[in-house]
């Protein structure tokens, strides 16, 4: 079941332009929620089953209707779920990827998991962004030497590993819950990772800063004017933001 996210105050809106922005593109829910509950207080994230939807609730989570500063998105994605005993077989099998490397291969290919879905991924990215270079990572628990080399040529800035439950975790039963201690015991971790991909990739993380500084100081004369001039407030602060450098 999908996580329910609050709807957020303006005020809310407004203090998560601070935080570095990500669309996070998964086909499974539970990694997507996973994801919301490790890192919500970090990012201002954008969560959804496809580019556009991670955008469009992006923009439920910020002032801005604005493209993200960065995307993970997952490598051995496919745009239809699969039932759960599907994925409990797949996730047995990752259980023994060392030890059955090809029959691993030979079940992905049957539930038509392959490299193919998450590279459509980093293309329809890459195509929305016309101005700028898309900058993204792909963050998954599945793949091979050969799918990293992929998914650099494709241009990635990382590729950054989902973390595996240990078996004491997934001895206890319930695997859902084993994925979510995993993430959550490696959370700085993966954290780092982003940070660092995102401040390589761009000025944002070192500016970020400056950037919220400035646009802070700004509103009491934006208000003034605002009340001079009888303008849309949206629209203004739409126009100041692009100034700032908030916009695509």
């Amino acid at each position: 079941m999908a996580t329910k996210r609050d709807k957020l105050t303006l005020w809310e809106k407004v203090k998560n332009i601070k935080k570095p922005s990500i669309c996070f593109i998964d086909d499974e829910q539970e990694e997507l929620d996973r994801f919301i509950q490790c890192f919500d207080k970090d990012f201002t994230i954008g969560i959804g089953t496809s580019p556009q939807r991670a955008r469009d609730n992006l923009k439920e989570q910020t002032l801005l209707r604005r493209s993200p500063h960065f995307y993970l998105l997952d490598l051995y994605y496919r745009e239809e779920t699969n039932t759960k005993e599907q994925m409990h077989r797949l996730h047995i099998a990752h259980q023994n990827l060392l030890e059955a490397q090809s029959d691993f291969r030979a079940l992905l290919a049957k539930l038509g998991q392959d490299r193919k879905g998450g590279l459509d991924l980093a293309a329809d990215v890459k195509k929305y962004h016309k101005i700028r270079r898309a900058r993204f990572a792909f963050f998954t628990r599945k793949g091979f030497g050969v799918d990293v080399i992929a998914a650099y040529d494709a241009g990635a800035e990382t590729v950054i590993k989902k973390p595996d439950p240990t078996s004491e975790q997934v001895a206890k039963g319930d695997l859902e819950v084993a994925y979510d201690e995993a993430l959550a015991g490696t959370a700085p971790l993966i954290l780092n990772k982003i940070e660092r991909a995102i401040a390589e990739s761009g000025l944002w993380k070192k500016h970020r800063e400056f950037f919220y500084g400035m646009l802070t100081s700004a509103i009491p004369g934006v208000g003034i004017y605002l009340f001079d001039h009888h303008k849309d407030v949206g629209e203004f602060i739409q126009s100041l933001l692009k100034f700032f450098g908030f916009h695509q």
